[in-house]
């Protein structure tokens, strides 16, 4: 009927805008048509999913990640993966149950859960690029490569470059400039304390390319950030910048960015004696408050080593007076 045209063109619409929202990492946006677009994700069983639910459930998955935490984007995750298992599927919809599984390893790693990690790295460790792989599926290949270099600085004591010249070679074989750049700017996090020289000019490469696309807006907006922090932390350079980042970022929605630059923030402002330690608690407070669902471990940690600061920046107060 006539009617059913009508929604059917609607719905074609709207998924159309969620995926050029996604395109251009509005990932707020994307994360409300996607919701409204699917079945209920949470009780549904995966027979409700079409070829084209499984695509808009990965780009509410992800959306998820970068405007919510990591824990309920994980959760998304493992439904794509059981969705995608029948073995009775075209090799786009195996291949996007193969990035999912990658990015589960990506939120397990950042989420400090290492058990699943190894886990996940243990399932992707077989993949290959193949004729019949997609873009999905090169994406989780070089996923998997680029974690499992960034999984080893957590494990091993070396400096993973045989890890690092890996994905980086890969990402050039397959021509995907995106993922040389995601794995420099990886490799640059990696070498902070060791090398920060190296680090600055991988970030200032990584971010050469991110600013060629919208689609590379939150990537963009996150090397900026990270080039800002370490001049400040290793020259004493002005670090003012930060918090116009700081506020694009919550414009956004890129909460789990917003976080992390709020914390860097505060871990120069006590550094440098620009905040009092009982102002910085009540402004760790308020973001633990406003955005609970982003503290996941890692975060936390990072918030328990700022209340140290704290403590010993009172507790030298304390031992002069």
């Amino acid at each position: 009927t006539d009617s059913d045209m009508s929604l059917l063109n609607l719905r074609e619409s709207a998924y159309q805008h969620c995926k050029e929202y996604y395109d251009t990492a509005q990932y707020y946006a994307a994360k409300l048509i996607a919701k409204a677009l699917l079945p209920d994700v949470d009780s549904g069983g995966v027979e409700q999913f079409t070829d084209e639910m499984v695509e808009i459930l990965y780009i509410y998955a992800q959306s998820v990640k970068f405007t919510e935490s990591h824990v309920r984007s994980t959760k998304l995750f493992r439904k794509l993966i059981q969705i995608t298992s029948n073995n009775d599927i075209t090799p786009k919809i195996r291949d996007i149950g193969l990035d999912a599984l990658a990015e589960v390893l990506n939120n397990e790693m950042w989420m400090l859960n290492f058990d699943e990690a190894k886990k996940c790295l243990q399932k992707l460790s077989k993949l290959k690029i193949s004729a019949s792989t997609t873009t999905y599926g090169e994406n989780a290949y070089l996923n998997y490569l680029n974690r499992k270099m960034m999984c080893e600085s957590f494990f091993v004591s070396d400096d993973c470059k045989e890890s690092y010249l890996s994905a980086l070679s890969e990402s050039k074989r397959l021509k995907r400039n995106d993922y040389e750049a995601y794995a420099k700017m990886d490799r640059a996090r990696m070498l902070y304390l060791t090398s920060p020289e190296i680090s600055l000019s991988l970030l200032r490469e990584a971010k050469s390319f991110f600013a060629v696309s919208k689609k590379f807006y939150r990537r963009f907006l996150e090397c900026e950030t990270e080039i800002v922090f370490l001049n400040s932390l290793l020259w004493g350079n002005t670090f003012d910048e930060l918090y116009k980042l700081q506020k694009e970022m919550l414009l956004q929605g890129y909460i789990n960015s917003y976080t992390k630059t709020t914390l860097k923030i505060l871990t120069i402002e006590l550094s440098m004696g620009t905040i009092l330690p009982e102002d910085a608690k009540v402004r760790l407070n308020r973001l633990i408050l406003q955005n609970p669902d982003a503290i996941n471990k890692r975060i936390s940690i990072a918030i328990y080593q700022l209340l140290s600061m704290c403590a010993y920046i009172e507790g030298n107060k304390l031992d002069l007076t």
